[in-house]
């Protein structure tokens, strides 16, 4: 392969790693999410992605606490006790701010704390 075919080559592989890294959602901010609930562990209350999203940390300090996750289809749903959990095996939208798994308790490796959810969707 050529230099310059190998330059190009390059210079397009990291053009599309930047863009893959700027459409991850971000930890700390809020997301709506779509998605089938259904509940782990009796409490756990899981969304099961439509598709897989990547999540990245807004700040470079904190990449300890919110580690980068690629591949994530599934969230578990962290619910105040002001809001009604979904129907499990229905489509919801969901609205929160992401958080990365740091307990044993967690389910999944991102977490969303809810502020809203969205129960137009119909049953599966």
């Amino acid at each position: 392969m050529s230099q310059a075919l190998s330059r190009l080559l390059g210079l397009a592989l990291s053009g599309w790693a930047v863009t893959a890294a700027a459409e991850c959602l971000l930890y700390e901010r809020d997301v709506t999410l779509t998605g089938v609930v259904n509940y782990r562990a009796k409490s756990a209350a899981i969304l099961e992605l439509e598709s897989p999203v990547c999540v990245r940390s807004g700040r470079q300090n904190d990449l300890e606490i919110n580690v980068p996750r690629d591949n994530i289809r599934l969230i578990q749903l962290v619910l105040l006790p002001s809001i009604v959990g979904p129907v499990p095996d229905s489509k919801i939208a969901v609205t929160g701010t992401l958080f990365a798994a740091d307990a044993e308790q967690h389910r999944t490796r991102v977490l969303l704390y809810v502020k809203a959810i969205n129960r137009a969707y119909e049953s599966r």
